[in-house]
């Protein structure tokens, strides 16, 4: 009797043993699951963050840049206005110099043209408007000499050499325009 006692606990204590190793197993396999779960939750979790932060890091850069071509645009145009107002500085001088300038010859559509009201300018002499005017008016010149004080003594080689030497320095001030141009445009490029 104890013999059959002592097999059927110990077939007792096999299945306990099998009932707690199925039960271990069910329980292992269950946190073996659980932790995959996990991980897949935070793998997908952290991709959703990264993904979101990268949206973000891409919507500051496109607003970075479009305040950057803001203010190159505006720089540009400052720089430009600024370019405007030095060429626009009036010189006197060169205006005087310079026979084709609207000094001499104004435009038209710039405002006030003298010829449109040149009568209101005409100057009529009374010596001028009457026959006997005239006549004195030519007796006065008359008695007046013809002849001038002004020497005009011309040497010609003179005149050419001054003339070639403008021409070079026009040239050399030409070629020094070109050259800084070409730099500008080398600039811009890169």
């Amino acid at each position: 009797m104890e013999e059959q006692e002592h097999r059927q606990w110990n077939q007792r204590e096999n299945v306990i043993k099998q009932m707690q190793n199925d039960r271990l197993n069910l329980l292992q396999s269950a946190l073996v699951d659980r932790e995959k779960r996990i991980e897949e939750n935070h793998a997908e979790r952290t991709e959703q963050i990264r993904h979101k932060k990268q949206e973000d890091k891409e919507r500051a850069l496109a607003k970075i840049q479009r305040k950057r071509i803001k203010v190159l645009r505006k720089m540009y145009k400052a720089r430009k206005n600024v370019d405007m107002s030095k060429s626009q500085h009036r010189d006197i001088i060169e205006e005087y110099a310079h026979y084709g300038s609207t000094v001499y010859a104004p435009i038209t559509r710039d405002g006030l043209s003298l010829d449109k009201k040149a009568n209101k300018y005409e100057v009529q002499p009374e010596a001028l408007s009457s026959y006997a005017g005239l006549k004195d008016l030519e007796q006065v010149l008359l008695k007046k000499p013809r002849q001038s004080d002004f020497v005009t003594e011309f040497n010609i080689d003179k005149i050419r050499r001054d003339f070639r030497k403008e021409q070079t320095r026009k040239d050399i001030d030409h070629m020094k325009a070109l050259e800084r141009a070409q730099k500008k445009i080398e600039e811009s490029s890169e």
